[in-house]
């Protein structure tokens, strides 16, 4: 399935080490590192029924105390997440440049504009 997708968007073939050579192409905007399995419990409580049920109380409160769009903040813990993951991968790949043990990829992009 992958190899098909892949070369479907490279338009031809693609070689086994495309992966390698777009992760040193891209090296500045792509960290990797090793990632933890997560949690069951975590990946359980992830369901679309959850979600609105918990949207639907969270537009019920807004109405209930009457708050205003100008009044609400976004504070998202992610983007501290990727900060620290930053941070933190940086650190590692400065110390360890051991490609080999990499195992995740993850992609920064900056916050679309408001």
């Amino acid at each position: 399935m992958i190899p098909n997708f892949a070369s479907a968007v490279a338009s031809g073939p693609y070689s086994e080490s495309w992966v390698t050579h777009f992760l040193h192409r891209h090296s500045n905007q792509i960290i990797s590192q090793w990632v933890t399995d997560m949690n069951s419990n975590l990946h359980n409580a992830e369901s679309v029924y959850k979600h609105r049920v918990y949207f639907d109380i969270f537009r019920q409160k807004i109405a209930e105390y009457g708050i205003e769009p100008a009044h609400t903040y976004n504070m998202d813990e992610k983007v501290f997440t990727v900060r620290v993951l930053l941070n933190r991968t940086l650190e590692l790949l400065q110390r360890e440049q051991n490609y080999r043990s990499l195992h995740a990829t993850a992609l920064i992009a900056p916050p679309a504009a408001s």
